[in-house]
């Protein structure tokens, strides 16, 4: 229920929104009668301010009958007081309020003072277009551009919805070439293509230019003093009843990542209109995320589809709206490293876990598995080392003929990480130097295995004779004879120090390379899979979303300051 705002003396004081509409009204007076045989003799069912000012003008010249009030008569008519306008009010119509942007609406909008709600002056109604002419050219003060305090941006939007088929048909205006207009030089061409003189018969009044933004368009119209509308001019095409500059400036600034506060601020700095931040995430919310979303689910119809009669190898991993472990949404994306592009996301809240967001990851895993087998049989899955996933692959039954295997990056990494904790004890310094050639023997071992675990151990095992300068040996874990696979060294192209064999460095690097829990993950590495396809992706979203912002959930999307990450279901 709307509040009602009474004053001092008991009487109900108007709200701001109806002294706005009232100031945009028409009255007809005495032209009333003509105006309903105007409409009675063209069937006019509807008052669209424009059309019914142009249809009265006409009328009146035909017939002669009576004279319409000019915009000034009409002033003087209402300062007259109220006892005037009630002795008139026989005469008086409101043929029109204005309540939209547009002077070429099929219904009864025009533009309103209500879009120039943060004008820096009051807006007054001029002729029988009735524009809000109060804008004028958008002055950005110091504080304004530099702290970013006052939203000097106007909206237009609509609230009917918007189909691709729609933005389909209008295709050609983001085609065509847009530049920077300055508004005094684009008022200089149209006084000089149209005059300063008002061309009706009998009126030599002079025309007066006026100026109205909607977002980033300008509206020119120019009327004679004594109130006859002349024309008028917009400096960008309409889409769906909403002018294309302004979609087109919001679709931008989503689809290139970038801030609506920095693009903001940077139009102030120029003294270019704008639209305003509720215009930008209302087209976002209306408009943008709806294409968006149905574009990804066409997009992913069409790529299950060409997964039929074929197995697939795709690739999982979890994304975090925020860093560490405190993180409100985590979403979760599965691609195929193959044919490099990403089958499906899932959205998986902390709340759905308990608060738990180290769980969230399996969650996300869980559904993104569910959903993919419904359309494709999938021959492997690649995931990082994550505990929780690999116990649900090995105990549920409905995963048994999926190959689970490990992103073989992830495992040289904690190798990596395990020699240079080891190498911080100072008897086991010569050990930090060969760190990096540990980790790149684990991705080699695990190539040349060819899927054989057995053989995967053997190659591993390999190092701890390398590294004393041992590079023939008896025999390995699975019966073959040992021996490097480089070619012969020389000291001149070995730049590490050798161990010595039984040293603490080698004993420590021995505890490292046969620790029985990390060979039994031998078996997740030997098909030498990686998931960087997909983290690949993730880095990219750090376009759209960093992690250091916090995001929100909203229906089918995650977003945030910088806008939309599409998250289909």
């Amino acid at each position: 229920m709307a509040a009602t705002i009474v004053c001092a003396g008991g009487r109900e004081k108007a709200p701001n929104w109806v002294k706005r509409r009232d100031k945009t009204k028409i009255y007809l007076y005495s032209a009333h009668e003509t105006w309903k045989e105007a409409k009675a003799v063209r069937y006019l069912t509807a008052s669209n301010a424009k059309f019914a000012e142009h249809v009265l003008a006409s009328h009146r010249e035909n017939c002669h009958e009576c004279s319409f009030p000019s915009v000034r008569e009409c002033g003087n008519r209402d300062s007259d007081g109220d006892s005037q306008r009630r002795g008139n009010t026989s005469d008086e119509l409101t043929a029109a309020t204005i309540q939209s942007k547009s002077e070429e609406r099929d219904s009864e909008d025009t533009l309103s003072a209500i879009e120039s709600d943060s004008s820096d002056g009051e807006s007054d109604v001029h002729s029988e277009l009735n524009y809000s002419a109060g804008r004028g050219n958008p002055h950005v003060s110091i504080e304004e551009a530099v702290f970013d305090v006052q939203d000097t941006g106007t909206d237009d939007y609509s609230n009917d919805e918007l189909t691709v088929d729609d933005i389909d048909d209008d295709m050609n205006v983001i085609e065509q070439q847009k530049c920077i207009a300055f508004v005094p030089c684009i008022v200089d061409l149209l006084k000089k293509s149209n005059g300063n003189i008002c061309n009706r018969k009998d009126c030599k009044e002079a025309l007066a230019y006026k100026t109205a933004f909607i977002g980033t368009a300008v509206i020119v119209t120019w009327t004679c003093h004594a109130g006859h509308p002349v024309g008028s001019w917009q400096s960008q095409p309409r889409v769906h009843d909403m002018f294309a500059g302004n979609l087109q400036i919001a679709a931008c600034i989503l689809l290139s990542g970038n801030s609506f506060a920095k693009i903001k601020l940077m139009f102030q700095f120029a003294n270019i209109a704008n639209i305003s931040q509720t215009t930008f995430y209302r087209m976002q919310n209306l408009y943008l995320a709806p294409t968006i979303d149905h574009f990804w689910k066409t997009l992913q119809a069409e790529l299950l589809s060409a997964y039929q009669g074929e197995k697939a190898l795709l690739s999982g991993d979890g994304r975090n709206d925020s860093p560490g472990h405190s993180s409100q949404y985590l979403s979760y994306n599965v691609g195929d490293p193959e044919k490099k592009v990403i089958v499906h996301t899932e959205v998986v809240d902390v709340r759905e876990v308990n608060g738990k967001s180290p769980n969230m990851e399996r969650l996300g895993f869980e559904r993104s598995m569910d959903q993919l087998q419904k359309n494709i049989v999938i021959d492997e899955m690649v995931t990082d080392a994550h505990s929780q996933i690999a116990a649900v692959m090995k105990k549920c039954d409905k995963f048994k003929g999926v190959k689970h295997s490990w992103d073989l990056w992830h495992g040289g990494k904690n190798i990596h990480k395990k020699v240079v904790k080891a190498s911080q004890n100072k008897k086991c310094r010569d050990l930090l130097p060969w760190a990096s050639t540990i980790r790149n023997h684990f991705w080699y071992s695990a190539k040349e295995s060819k899927g054989s675990e057995r053989k995967m151990k053997a190659i591993w095992f390999g190092i701890l004779h390398h590294v004393v300068n041992e590079h023939e040996w008896l025999l390995n874990i699975d019966g073959t004879y040992g021996k490097c696979a480089h070619s012969p060294l020389t000291e001149e192209n070995q730049q590490r120090p050798w161990l010595q064999k039984g040293s603490p460095a080698h004993v420590a690097l021995k505890g490292i390379v046969e620790d029985k829990r990390f060979l039994r993950t031998f078996s997740y590495y030997v098909n030498f899979r990686h998931s960087g396809f997909v983290e690949s992706f993730h880095s990219h979203l750090l376009m759209y979303a960093q992690r250091d912002m916090r995001t929100r959930l909203k229906s089918n999307t995650l977003s945030s300051p910088r806008g939309f990450i599409l998250l289909p279901n």
